[in-house]
């Protein structure tokens, strides 16, 4: 991550450095045509003013020739008038004039003077015009040469913007791949530094502790008990499940289309159930189909993502509007970080409803169409939008789908207020025909538009009708209802244990009876046989027991019949007694060990009502309808 914050840092600086070149250069190009153009233009009104300074001495030369001719003319009719005065033929008019004879050589000598002036003048302003003319070819000839140094100049000023232009293209498109990257960096941190969910935190805690319960002490018991343990990977399975609390008693419908195909438009429509009060989605369908995204109720706006560990995290607003093609295309391996998105926000229309939008398998990433597939697999049907004006089925997609997909298949033909019901019909025969062709199997085929003018139940129907899979959130129910039963036929067992030890104890107490009536017989038998030899005293032989012979017949009748008889019950009876207790020993240990299971089930059982009540209570305090 620092690396690729060194890499941009030093990029942006050698951008900008190569960027102050260019514009320096350009500022540099646009002054000398500047200065070339001042020069140009002091030039060219150097030369109109020497053009119109050589149209004014022309000018003046030629009304000077006018008032020399003038002169002349006067001069020679004067002379005219000198000579015929000298010859004496002067009329009478003439010698009046010739009154002012003095005058007129005056006049003449002026003139000619003024006609040697304006002579003088008219050569002074030939040789300026000459200078002029002289000047202004120079001036033409430093103009052609600015002119040519000034087309120079344009040429190399267009080179310059052209690759000003070139170079301001690069610019801008390394900007854009700079601030995607950055983007890019800043979505990746946050994303790295996010939070478990707060809403979700209580819930995590209490799924874990009910996990690790059961996986424990309860899976524990059950191995002791009823030698059948605990299916882990069901286990797995109701954690995930009971992690997405957004999934949690609702029907889970996933959206996929290609891009234009009008998804966004019916999920609004679903969203709002065409009320316009209620809110549809507060972003764009941009952030939504970049990566799978859950729609779902809130009690307030939350945008979260579930992670690959099986954690649900918090992101800003922000972050949730930078995900776009762009931005993740730039995040290798966005599987590590990110399996989908969670965005939540007040709707009572989803209530009972949860909705899947997804960017579709059209990408070349297998990454993103396996990722969609997995989150698919979670809901509990897909609808899959076709634009009706498009009319084609993407092949790869059907694919993907038939090789994947495990759940219902909806096929939505949208936009159909835009053609007629033959061209419609037309569409889904060939969409039919294309997925029949495949192997597929398809729920049903829905007309729709997102004009409200169509009928909202031709999409909702289907979606109410779609069936909500609650094995996941069955396990624990089942599992109850196991401990539960266990428990019942342990108390079945406890009880019919002790009344079968109950009874052989009783048995066995009869028997010792017997026995005791019999050892009390055998007893009185052998005291009548002592008791038959009496003791005789004798004057003239020692004295000693004797019987008579009935007697003796007594005492052997004792001795060979009645005390062996006795003997022999008794022994019957011990023995009988012996296989008793052995059958009591049995059924003791089989009382013992059922009211042990029986005790450890209650235990068990309670332990597993506190920790269910406590997820129960967690689950119901993040679910919006709680509020």
């Amino acid at each position: 991550m620092e690396m690729l914050s060194c890499i941009l840092i030093s990029a942006t600086a050698l951008i900008s450095g190569f960027l102050v070149f260019v514009l320096m250069k350009f500022v540099f190009g646009k002054t000398c045509k500047i200065e070339d153009d001042k020069n140009a233009q002091k030039k060219d009104e150097a030369i109109s003013a020497l053009e119109i300074k050589l149209q004014e001495a022309q000018k003046s030369k030629i009304s000077l020739s006018v008032e020399l001719s003038s002169c002349k003319e006067q001069l020679s009719d004067l002379q005219q008038q000198l000579a015929k005065a000298l010859e004496g033929n002067l009329d009478t008019k003439t010698i009046a004039k010739m009154a002012d004879a003095l005058t007129l050589r005056e006049q003449i000598a002026k003139l000619e003077k003024k006609i040697k002036e304006l002579e003088d003048e008219s050569e002074n302003y030939e040789d300026e015009i000459d200078d002029l003319k002289k000047e202004l070819k120079r001036g033409k000839s430093e103009i052609e040469e600015l002119d040519e140094q000034l087309q120079s100049s344009k040429k190399k000023n267009n080179e310059l913007e052209e690759e000003v232009a070139t170079i301001s293209a690069k610019l801008d498109n390394t900007q854009k791949t700079l601030f995607i990257k950055e983007e890019s960096l800043s979505f990746v941190q946050e994303v790295l530094q996010a939070e478990k969910a707060s809403d979700s935190k209580e819930l995590e805690t209490a799924i874990d502790r009910f996990v690790d319960f059961i996986k424990g002490e309860l899976s524990d018991v059950l191995k002791d008990i009823s030698k059948s343990p605990i299916d882990e990977s069901l286990l797995q399975n109701w954690s995930l499940s009971a992690r997405k609390i957004w999934l949690k008693n609702k029907t889970t419908i996933a959206f996929v289309g290609e891009f234009s195909a009008g998804k966004t438009s019916i999920v609004n429509r679903i969203l709002s159930q065409d009320d316009k009060n209620i809110p549809l989605l507060p972003v764009s369908a941009k952030a939504t189909t970049a990566i799978p995204t859950y729609i779902s109720g809130g009690i307030t706006t939350a945008y979260q993502f579930y992670s690959p560990d099986n954690n649900l995290k918090s992101i800003s607003e922000t972050t949730f509007k930078k995900v776009n093609k762009e931005v993740l295309d730039q995040v290798e391996g966005l599987s590590s970080l990110i399996t989908y998105f969670v965005m939540k926000y007040k709707n009572p229309n989803l209530d009972k409803l949860s909705i899947l939008d997804t960017p579709g398998f059209n990408s070349n990433d297998s990454e993103d169409y396996r990722r969609t597939i997995e989150v698919i697999n979670e809901c509990d049907a897909l609808f899959w939008v076709f634009d009706v004006n498009a009319g084609t089925v993407n092949r790869s997609s059907l694919k993907i789908i038939k090789e994947h997909l495990a759940k219902p298949l909806y096929i939505v033909i949208n936009k159909v207020d835009t053609k007629s019901d033959k061209e419609i019909d037309s569409v889904e025969m060939l969409i039919k025909k294309t997925i029949e062709a495949e192997g597929i199997t398809v729920k049903e085929y829905i007309r729709f538009s997102s004009n409200p003018k169509y009928e909202l139940d031709s999409i909702m129907n289907p979606i109410r009708n779609v069936v909500h899979d609650t094995s996941k959130e069955e396990f624990i129910n089942e599992l109850e209802n196991r401990i539960n039963s266990l428990q019942n036929e342990w108390c079945k067992i406890a009880k019919e244990s002790t009344s079968s030890y109950d009874k052989s104890r009783k048995e066995y107490d009869g028997v010792v009876d017997k026995y005791i009536n019999v050892q009390n017989q055998l007893f009185q038998a052998c005291e009548n046989a002592v008791n038959i030899p009496h003791f005789e005293s004798h004057l003239f032989r020692k004295d000693n027991y004797e019987m008579s012979q009935q007697e003796y017949s007594q005492l052997e009748n004792i001795l060979t019949d009645d005390v062996p008889t006795e003997c022999n019950k008794l022994a019957t009876l011990f023995d009988e007694s012996n296989e008793i207790v052995d059958k009591m020993n049995d059924l003791y240990n089989n009382k013992f060990e059922a009211e042990q299971s029986l005790r450890k089930l209650n235990d068990i059982i309670k332990k597993f009502k506190k920790y269910d009540d406590a997820y129960r209570r967690a689950a119901l305090n993040v679910l919006p309808l709680k509020k």
